[in-house]
């Protein structure tokens, strides 16, 4: 969902210098086991955040709202990190089933 932000001038209306649109970066829900109970709730995190951190190897921080306690992921969280964006790829380039042709029509 995009959000427009802009700052009307003396008329009222937005000029078009003033108007900025904003787009939150894809974020997708995960599962989070909290380390202190072992409750399982959803946590949120950036696509490119997680895509940035499993390519180039830097820690992911996860949090467990229950306890507010943040902690870094586990090699098997990683892991199910990993193959859950790998999961959204295949969907992502499933083909698409091609469109019939128009029949034309016997009625003039």
């Amino acid at each position: 969902m995009a959000v427009s932000l802009y700052s009307s001038g003396d008329s009222g209306c937005p000029s078009i210098e003033k108007r900025r649109t904003l787009m939150p970066d894809p974020s997708m829900q995960i599962p989070v086991t909290c380390p202190e109970c072992a409750m399982e709730s959803l946590g949120e995190l950036s696509i490119a955040v997680i895509a940035g951190a499993l390519l180039t190897g830097n820690s992911i921080r996860l949090h467990a709202v229950c306890h507010d306690i943040y902690w870094t992921a586990t090699f098997v969280e990683r892991e199910r990190l990993r193959q859950t964006l790998r999961a959204m790829k295949v969907d992502a380039m499933q083909p698409r089933k091609k469109a019939e042709p128009l029949r034309r029509s016997s009625i003039r």
